[in-house]
This record gives C-alpha cells, sequence and structure tokens, in this order.
C-alpha cells in the first residue's frame, strides 16, 4: 500500500513505493562524492581569470547578473511551480513552503556568492604571491571546522526550521567547498606546474582516490560501518573524502586543461543551457515521479521513462526561457546570438552543471610586456613588444605548430599579421613604422611572441598609446611583472580602461565567432604613459 503523500513530499523528495532499486543508487552515489568539488575547483581557476584581466567591480557585476539574479528568481520560480503543483496534486502543505524549498538545488549559486564576496575582499593579485602548499592547509582547517561544526550542531545546538537551512547553505557548505575552490583559484597563478606534473604522480592521484572511494563507499551507502559516530570518526570520515573527491576533481581539471578538442555546437548548447537544465530538473523529475509511477513498470522501464522525459522536458524549458526576455534575466543568460563554435575548459563546468558562464568577448589573453628603447640622447625611438599568449591558446597553437617546418611557416603568418596590424600599437601623436626583428618562443609550454615596433621620427617627453586588437576577441593587459622605469630613464605609467555598463554588457554580447563592432578593443584598452627624455 502506497505511503501518503504528504510524508512522501515534506523535503521536496519522492520516495516511490514501487520502485525502489539498491543496484541505481549505489551506480550513481559515486558521482555525489566529487562533482561539486570539481565544480568549485574549475569555478575558482575562472573566477582568478577574470579578476586578473578586469577590474573588481566587473567581476561584481558579472557575479550579481548571473549567479545571484538566477538565485533569486530561477530558483523561486522552478521551486514555486513545483510547490503549486504538489499542493493541487501530490496533498503539499504550504507550511512546508519554507527557504530550502525555494533554493534546493540552487544552493550551490549561495556558495559562489560568498565565495565571490571574499574574493571582493582579498587583495587583488594574492593569489599570485603564494604558493601551492596553502592548499594543504586550508583543506585541514576546513576538514577540521566542518567536524566541529557537525559536532556541535549535533550535540549542543540542535539548529531546526530555517535556521538550520541558513546556516548549512552560508557556513557549512561553504566551509566544506571552499577549499577547492581556494585550489582553482591557485592554480591559475601557477600554470606553469601542470606542466611538470609526471604521469606517475598522475597513476598515484588516481590510486589513492580509488583507495579513499573504496572506504567512503559502502559507508555512505550504509554497507559497512567504516566510520564510527564520534568526533573522531567524523573528523577521518571527513579527511578520507576530502582526499578522493580532491584527487578525483583535481584529475578532472588536469584532463579539461590539457584536452585539444575543437568545438561544437553540441558543445556550446550544452554550456548555455547548464543553469536553466541543473535549476529544473529537480522539480520535473519529482512531478514526472508521480505522474509515472505505476506498478505495471519494471524498474528499468520506469527509470528510463522518468529519464529521458525528465531530459526532454528540460531541454524544452530551455529552449522557452531563451526565447524570452524576462525568463533569461531571470536564468542569468546572456542576450541571444548565433550559435558558433566554442572550445573552453568551460566544457568541464557544463557537464558539472555549472551556473551561466559568461562565454563573451574577449576569447583570448595576452599578457603584454614592453620595454622602451632611446638613442643617445634619451628619446624613445621604438618599443620592443612581447605578447604571452595565455596557457590553453598557447597549448593548441604549440601542438598544431609543433614541427620546426609548421613552426616557420607560423611564425611568417603571424609576422604578416601583426604588420598588417600595426603591431596593434595606436598613439594619435605618434607615428610607427612596421614590425621588426620577431621572435617566437614556445619554452615551459607558453607560446611568446616578441617584436620591435620602431617609431618614425624619434620622440621626447610623453608618449601616449594604446596596445589592443580591434574586435576585443584577444584581451591585451600588461602583465603584473611588467617594469615601470629602466635604466634609460624612461618611466611607464598605466591607466586602467573605465567602460561603461552599457559597452560591458555588449563585450558580453558576443560570441567566439560573432563579429564585434570596430573599436571595442580599444574601449578596454589600457592607456600607457611612456615618459622618456625631456621634450
Amino acid at each position: 500500500m502506497p505511503l501518503p503523500s504528504s510524508r512522501l513530499f515534506a523535503a521536496f523528495v519522492y520516495a516511490s513505493p514501487y520502485h525502489r532499486s539498491m543496484a541505481l543508487y549505489a551506480t550513481i552515489y559515486p558521482e555525489h562524492l566529487f562533482r561539486m568539488e570539481a565544480f568549485f575547483l574549475v569555478s575558482g581557476f575562472l573566477s582568478q581569470m577574470t579578476l586578473a584581466r578586469k577590474t573588481k567591480a566587473v567581476f561584481w557585476r558579472a557575479r550579481l547578473k548571473r549567479v545571484l539574479v538566477p538565485l533569486l528568481l530561477g530558483c523561486l520560480g522552478a521551486n514555486f511551480i513545483l510547490q503549486v503543483f504538489g499542493s493541487i496534486f501530490m496533498e503539499y502543505r504550504w507550511a512546508h513552503y519554507d527557504f530550502w524549498r525555494w533554493v534546493m538545488h540552487g544552493w550551490f549559486l549561495i556558495c559562489l556568492m560568498v565565495f565571490a564576496s571574499i574574493d571582493m575582499l582579498l587583495p587583488r593579485g594574492v593569489f599570485a604571491r603564494i604558493g601551492m602548499l596553502p592548499c594543504l592547509l586550508v583543506a585541514a582547517i576546513s576538514s577540521v571546522g566542518y567536524t566541529a561544526l557537525i559536532f556541535w550542531n549535533s550535540e549542543s545546538w540542535h539548529l531546526g526550521g530555517d535556521l538550520s537551512t541558513l546556516y548549512n547553505f552560508f557556513i557549512l557548505h561553504g566551509v566544506q567547498y571552499y577549499p577547492f575552490y581556494f585550489a582553482g583559484s591557485l592554480l591559475y597563478y601557477h600554470q606553469d606546474k601542470l606542466a611538470h606534473i609526471s604521469r606517475r604522480t598522475l597513476i598515484l592521484l588516481g590510486v589513492l582516490s580509488l583507495v579513499a572511494m573504496a572506504l567512503i563507499y559502502p559507508h555512505g551507502l550504509e554497507l559497512y560501518p567504516i566510520f564510527n559516530n564520534g568526533i573522531d570518526g567524523i573528523l577521518i570520515q571527513r579527511l578520507v573524502l576530502m582526499t578522493a573527491s580532491g584527487s578525483v576533481a583535481f584529475l578532472l581539471f588536469y584532463y579539461f586543461y590539457h584536452v585539444q578538442r575543437e568545438g561544437s555546437r553540441t558543445v556550446r548548447y550544452l554550456i548555455n543551457s547548464a543553469i536553466v537544465i541543473y535549476l529544473v530538473h529537480h522539480p520535473l523529475v519529482i512531478m514526472l515521479g508521480w505522474l509515472l509511477d505505476d506498478p505495471a513498470l519494471s524498474n528499468t522501464q520506469y527509470y528510463l521513462l522518468l529519464l529521458t522525459l525528465t531530459f526532454t522536458f528540460s531541454y524544452l524549458c530551455y529552449e522557452g526561457v531563451r526565447r524570452t526576455a524576462i525568463l533569461r534575466f531571470a536564468f542569468g543568460l546572456k542576450p541571444q546570438q548565433p550559435r558558433h563554435a566554442l572550445a573552453r575548459m568551460t566544457t568541464l563546468l557544463s557537464l558539472l552543471l555549472a551556473p551561466a558562464l559568461a562565454l563573451a568577448h574577449p576569447h583570448q589573453w595576452i599578457d603584454l610586456r614592453i620595454t622602451p628603447e632611446t638613442d643617445a640622447g634619451g628619446a624613445l625611438t621604438a618599443l620592443r613588444e612581447s605578447w604571452e599568449f595565455d596557457p590553453y591558446t598557447s597549448e593548441i597553437l604549440i601542438q598544431r605548430n609543433k614541427e620546426p617546418a609548421a613552426l616557420a611557416q607560423f611564425k611568417k603568418d603571424i609576422d604578416q599579421y601583426f604588420r598588417e596590424q600595426h603591431g596593434f600599437t595606436y598613439g594619435d601623436a605618434l607615428s610607427f613604422g612596421e614590425p621588426r626583428d620577431s621572435t617566437i618562443d614556445t619554452s615551459g609550454g607558453v607560446l611568446r611572441y616578441t617584436y620591435t615596433l620602431p617609431l618614425k621620427q624619434p620622440v621626447r617627453g610623453m608618449a601616449r598609446f594604446k596596445i589592443y586588437e580591434n574586435s576585443y576577441y584577444m584581451d591585451v593587459t600588461y602583465a603584473l611583472d611588467q617594469p615601470k622605469q629602466w635604466d634609460n630613464g624612461c618611466t611607464l605609467t598605466i591607466r586602467e580602461a573605465k567602460p561603461s555598463a552599457e559597452e560591458e554588457e555588449l563585450a558580453a554580447s558576443f560570441d567566439q565567432n560573432a563579429q564585434a563592432p570596430a573599436g571595442l578593443g580599444a574601449v578596454f584598452a589600457q592607456t600607457s604613459e611612456l615618459q622618456c627624455g625631456t621634450p
């Protein structure tokens, strides 16, 4: 006899009285041990990529649009529909509609906002000044803190209701997942270490994750009690789980960091739809689980039908959302643009059901370094410019041109391209000649293109110019270690760009191959003020 629906749906889950499969649960359980850990690892990496290239104000506005708005509106809308449906057909009680039922699967958006707030408080570039060892310290503090929070709540606090929900969403989950976000943030500034990880190290990590999973798996499924319920057992379990999930999360990150795969329309579609699918699939699977729960169906038939219809209706929901302006806003989607190919590490985020990502211009990132050349009198005669491509672009270009003949041809092509673009250097009062004396360096797995851009006439005093790619497909920004003064007497002052909110939104609306308006790069370009000699 079926259980009363009020018992089945009090927590917004559906426990079928006819179709219960321990085998299915045991199959999908391991994925829950590392999915969100990998998500937050990649999120930390991409967040630092944005903060390294943009101002904190730009980063924060993006978080408000792409994270906070879906949390407040997308979660509320999707879960409110479930509540209405349940109150009509499934004996849902409105008294049960609390803060947890509003947020549900959107809890990770709260974590992202909390972590973004921490990023806003930290000094810019702080992760570039510390090594990777602090990861272990943060992980240890997190494990001890998480254990203490669990123990204190069970022994003395006994939080309940909305207070328990707020505690879990804002504190417990934050302590649980911040080490992975922290590790991803550090990895962005220490990508050179990824190139030196040996195959043996990767195998050892894989073995370590399997051993840790072998301990967590039977305990989590309640097949065999591996860890006791005391504070020591909770701490050991947490450390083992951190080892298992951390190893798997890093291996996933490592694979997607190095994989070379051309983007496709399918990949792009999965990335764009991820936030909508993640927020609507949970209400849908509950409603469809109830509608399809027929004892005449076998377990296999029931679960396959439920899975198929949930995915079908989830993507139909996405199609409706992306075609409706107010719904696009509610779920944090960008304005619609023509579909084009995309290859980016955000593929991993889409597979982890990530929130909507700002897959906008720019798509390549350049660390720029310049050295002024002067004559005997101290007048500026040329700029020696070095363009260091981002690791992803570097790896793709190096692999495609690893043969000497291919690399030589690539250098000819890029030489011609830079000549046609006048070295990408623009100054109203300056006149430059053609780039010369170019070199390509691929040491350390990073592509660096260096050339000299001569001035047609020497310049004394202040020289103002910008270095940028006109369509803003490439973001050209001075490297953090760019010198500001030289022995020849020259000094450099860098003025940051101050694009308007409308200009930022315009840049965010262009996909990888979409045609951006001419001059967009100038809007986001830094202004260089180079003082050499006296007028």
